[in-house]
């Protein structure tokens, strides 16, 4: 049995090189949230709902049940457009904003997943656009406590390092993939570095009391390091 498993509250960043994509680490999440019964909002920026599908499939996951009996939604940026005057990102994100708020009326929590943050950049047809998207990610889990929303981003492009530490400093939990030193082996493929923080947690519990820094709380950091290998119906963890 895998040793890891992550707790799906606040915000979750996952980062990755291209050496090591994060799309199995995302896939893997899902099922697990799939798994435990909770309701998926899929933001897909460069996949399809097709492509997303056969992937899960391979993992055990029938995607087609899940959208039928309401446990999945997906939400398409390709399919994001307006007669109004709007913007692709702006489309997308109101769509993603009225999925997510039609199921936190209801028991289960709700995990927002997306398949590339960094790509959705792209989509922006203004920085101010883009800033207002950004900050309604970091204020998602905050705003809806039952809310949890998993955002990939790639640590290559030298120009998003800026706004991807905002995104940061709003995520309980980081996942940071890596790669061997000397490359993919047999045994292994990669290496990941798990980083929880009880700030934000601290932040979700009490959003409604004035700001506090980190420091002032005594904030307790947890950091746990494993190995991983790609297997064909997906994927083998090891703490390091």
């Amino acid at each position: 049995m895998d040793s890891f498993r992550v707790e799906l509250v606040g915000n979750i960043l996952i980062k990755d090189v291209l050496e090591v994509e994060s799309s199995f680490l995302l896939l893997y999440l899902v099922k697990q949230a799939i798994r435990a019964g909770q309701k998926v909002v899929l933001g897909l920026c460069t996949e399809t709902q097709q492509q997303i599908k056969l992937s899960l499939r391979k993992l055990g996951i029938n995607l087609q049940a899940c959208i039928e009996k309401q446990q999945v939604t997906v939400v398409e940026a390709v399919n994001a457009h307006s007669a109004a005057n709007t913007g692709q990102l702006q489309e997308w994100h109101k769509q993603l904003g009225a999925a997510v708020k039609q199921l936190t009326g209801q028991a289960e929590p709700v995990i927002l997943a997306f398949d590339d943050i960094s790509t959705a950049s792209c989509l922006a047809r203004s920085d101010q656009e883009w800033h207002a998207f950004l900050y309604y990610l970091c204020g998602l889990s905050l705003s809806l406590k039952q809310v949890c929303c998993l955002m990939p981003v790639h640590m290559d492009i030298q120009e998003d390092h800026e706004w991807i530490a905002r995104l940061e400093h709003s995520c309980e939990t980081i996942l940071e993939l890596e790669p061997l030193d000397t490359g993919p082996s047999i045994e292994l493929t990669g290496r990941l570095h798990e980083t929880r923080s009880s700030f934000q947690a601290h932040a979700r519990l009490h959003r409604d009391r004035a700001p506090l820094e980190a420091g002032s709380l005594g904030v307790k950091t947890t950091a746990l390091e494993y190995s991983y290998k790609l297997l064909e119906g997906g994927v083998r963890f090891s703490q390091v």
